[in-house]
Order: structure tokens, then sequence, then C-alpha cells
């Protein structure tokens, strides 16, 4: 509503420096985090504890022939 039908504001609210930093640190942890996990896990995906290995033991013991 106020995107279309309020006038603009004149001026621009003063923006917040950060200094050399683009951002917060508690906004760029949450991707890194995740972003670190899924390589890990992706690299990690052959190791004997991965749950794809998990996954072939339990179908190997209820389809074993």
């Amino acid at each position: 509503y106020a995107a279309w039908f309020k006038a603009p504001a004149d001026t621009w609210p003063a923006e917040r420096s950060f200094g050399r930093r683009e951002t917060a640190w508690a906004l760029l942890a949450p991707p890194l985090v995740t972003a670190f996990l899924t390589l890990a896990l992706g690299l990690l995906a052959s190791a004997p504890f991965s749950p794809l290995q998990w996954a072939y033991f339990i179908t190997s013991l209820e389809y074993a022939p």
C-alpha cells in the first residue's frame, strides 16, 4: 500500500557503516556453517560412518540372498 499510494520520503535515512566488513557476523555465520557442512558431507560420502553406507548396510541385511 505504502509503496504505491504514499509519497516517498524526501531524504533517505542514514545507512549504517560496518567499516571494512560487508555485514554483521551473525548474518554471515549460518550460510558459512551450512556451506561447510554440505561440503564435508559430500566429501565424506564414501566414509564408513556416512548415512549412505548405513543405507547400504541396512538394505544388505534386509534384502540379502
